[in-house]
């Protein structure tokens, strides 16, 4: 039966037996925030994020950190030669009837899978040390480090907070926003060799749905410093959501919960209040007109370029967020 960590377990050991021995009620049992000599599958899991198979090694698991680690070499390079020698891969196959949008998406699928191999080799690392425990992982209690970890990397500070699965959705996230910037930073780079006018437009539609995505997930991160902060200070949050409301159910009925009730309160008060005052500053530095301008700016930068079907989105999108009747006088609009 799996151990709830809202439960303070009763360590006292019965010295009135004449034997020595234990009670059953009075048995010491370990704390989930002791060091143990057992392995950690947070340490696996962010060795194996930064290197290839360091978290099977770490392990002891040497034949799939090795291969693992020869895998990334491999595809590191094989990637980087790609990217260095773009022009010349980039003529030779078009030169064999391959269209350049074609070439592109089979550049991104590589990419692609590169990111899936990594993801994955993380989760093996993680899976490997755990069923290697007798007690299951509870997360470290460092919710400073848990903090900084999510805010570098989003899912880091879960899996050091114990809870793998919610941190591999967040780290998706990261990686699938990794994968959409790079497509946006590189389409300055790709746009002047496609040269046929359905596959300019593929190309756009592309861009605009990569670039949603990565606002998505640079949502996701903000989300996921703050989810990673509040559960490595309330560890019951570690429990599933069914547990908790059970939890909390019979804690409504105490007058302590009250009491947190209103301290909670204040602390959302003040996070609001906190919203509202770096919204009405960011108003008075910047106000509308500026990124109504700046967005009308792009969309003509981007008309210029050779494309339709992005400047006119980011220009539709401005009218009808700051003023529809601009859509009428502003020249910019007129121009394009």
């Amino acid at each position: 039966m799996q151990k709830k960590i809202w439960e303070i377990q009763n360590t006292i050991i019965d010295s009135a037996s004449d034997k020595g021995a234990e009670s059953p009620s009075t048995k010491k049992v370990s704390h989930p925030y002791l060091k143990t000599n057992e392995k950690s599958p947070a340490i696996a899991a962010t060795l194996s994020l930064f290197l290839w198979g360091g978290g099977q090694i770490y392990n002891k698991d040497t034949r799939h950190g090795l291969s693992l680690l020869i895998a990334m070499a491999v595809f590191g390079l094989s990637f980087s030669m790609i990217l260095i020698n773009w022009d010349t891969v980039f003529t030779f196959l078009k030169g064999i009837g391959l269209t350049p949008i074609n070439i592109i998406l089979m550049f991104f699928f590589l990419y692609a899978l590169i990111m899936l191999l990594w993801y994955g080799n993380i989760i093996h690392a993680y899976l490997s040390v755990d069923r290697t425990r007798n007690e299951p992982f509870n997360g470290t209690d460092h919710p400073v480090l848990s903090g900084i970890a999510s805010t570098l990397i989003p899912g880091l500070g879960q899996i050091l907070n114990g809870q793998f699965r919610k941190g591999m959705l967040y780290l998706f996230s990261f990686f699938a926003g990794m994968f959409c910037l790079t497509f946006i930073i590189s389409a300055t780079a790709l746009w002047p060799s496609i040269d046929m006018e359905n596959e300019k437009s593929i190309f756009e539609k592309m861009l605009l749905t990569t670039g949603a995505s990565a606002f998505i997930a640079s949502l996701l991160w903000l989300i996921n410093i703050f989810d990673a902060v509040i559960v490595a200070f309330e560890p019951v949050k570690k429990e599933p959501v069914r547990k908790r409301l059970r939890y909390s159910i019979n804690r409504i009925k105490s007058k302590r919960s009250q009491i947190e009730l209103w301290e909670r309160t204040k602390v959302t008060f003040f996070l609001v209040l906190l919203l509202i005052l770096s919204v009405a500053i960011s108003y008075s530095v910047f106000p509308k007109e500026y990124y109504y301008n700046t967005l009308t700016s792009l969309s003509r930068d981007l008309n210029k370029n050779g494309m339709k079907v992005l400047p006119a989105f980011i220009q539709d999108t401005a009218d009808a967020i700051f003023n529809k009747e601009q859509k009428q006088q502003s020249p910019e609009k007129n121009s394009i």
